[in-house]
């Protein structure tokens, strides 16, 4: 009995011993468990505030001169009916125009949410039809800090619903720019696999929507009557009945005006005389007022009477 007694004592013992030993794991453990949390907490508000801060700076940057920017892309694309390759060549272009902004590059194209200080990435898009840079887009690490998208030599304007964003592809004229999300979501930050859409343009889609509509005397008797639009490009539609067609331009008469409108090489025309025309057309200044002739450039046909669009 004596043997039993020390034995249930010993097993006792080291029951008891064990208790302590778990209550004080039990304890190292919530302690280190309760410091976990707060550092968490902790860098969680510290990455949290840092995001809401990148916000703040990425709506400074766009709210300031990101239509100046924006608008550097469309002198470009009326000097030459496309989007340039690259942002050097936007550069190069301004830089050879004189224009007063070119200064704020350096500044306006560092992406605040990039983790490697990089630039916004400037991805110009094709026509699959004319093979020509007929759009373009801007996007931003967003708010995981890196460029997830896979981005080919050629994009084309359709691929820019392949890619995968934060935000959603809209109208591309409203609004100027698109904002980052104004929520902070974890996930994205840690496990996030896409990008910010900063801006997106269909350049040609855009220049055929245009709301001016003339014919070739409403149209002559503006110029003659705003003399400043001589040195302006107007954005344009024309109506009017062909009068004649040639390999790359064709004429509009109305009465003694006549317009000489070049068209587009990415479009196709099927277009004969006779034919009631609806075109998007360029006006760059080009008028000849003796022989009562307006000269209009890059013409797209939008619609005819008589044969089906191009579009």
């Amino acid at each position: 009995m004596v043997r039993k007694k020390k034995q249930i004592y010993f097993i006792n013992g080291i029951w008891n011993n064990n208790m302590i030993v778990m209550k004080r794991i039990s304890y190292f453990s919530f302690f280190i468990i309760f410091i976990l949390l707060i550092i968490f907490l902790v860098n969680y508000m510290k990455i949290k505030n840092g995001y809401y801060e990148k916000v703040g700076q990425y709506c400074n940057i766009n709210d300031g001169i990101f239509n100046q920017y924006v608008l550097s892309y469309e002198y470009f694309f009326n000097e030459y009916f496309e989007y340039p390759e690259n942002v050097s060549e936007l550069q190069k272009y301004i830089r050879n125009n004189q224009k007063d902004y070119i200064n704020m590059f350096n500044n306006l194209l560092m992406d605040p949410f990039s983790k490697n200080d990089s630039s916004f990435l400037y991805i110009p898009l094709y026509s699959k039809k004319s093979k020509m840079r007929e759009g373009f887009a801007i996007i931003s690490a967003g708010i995981d800090g890196k460029i997830n998208n896979i981005i080919n030599d050629t994009m084309y304007i359709n691929d820019i619903d392949k890619l995968r964003f934060y935000n959603k592809v809209g109208d591309p004229d409203s609004p100027p720019y698109y904002k980052p999300d104004s929520t902070f979501k974890l996930l994205n930050y840690c496990f996030g696999k896409k990008d910010l859409l900063v801006y997106y343009k269909d350049g040609v889609a855009s220049y055929i929507n245009n709301n001016r509509e003339f014919t070739p005397i409403t149209l002559y008797q503006m110029i003659i009557k705003f003399r400043q639009l001589d040195k302006q490009i107007i954005t344009l539609t024309l109506f009017g009945i062909v009068d004649s067609v040639f390999n790359d331009h064709i004429t509009i008469k109305e009465n003694d005006i006549t317009a000489y409108c070049n068209m587009y090489s990415g479009r196709d025309l099927f277009v004969k005389p006779g034919d009631t025309i609806k075109l998007a057309c360029f006006f760059k200044g080009e008028i000849n007022r003796g022989n009562r002739i307006i000269k209009l450039k890059n013409c797209i046909k939008i619609e005819s009477n008589n044969s089906p669009s191009s579009e």
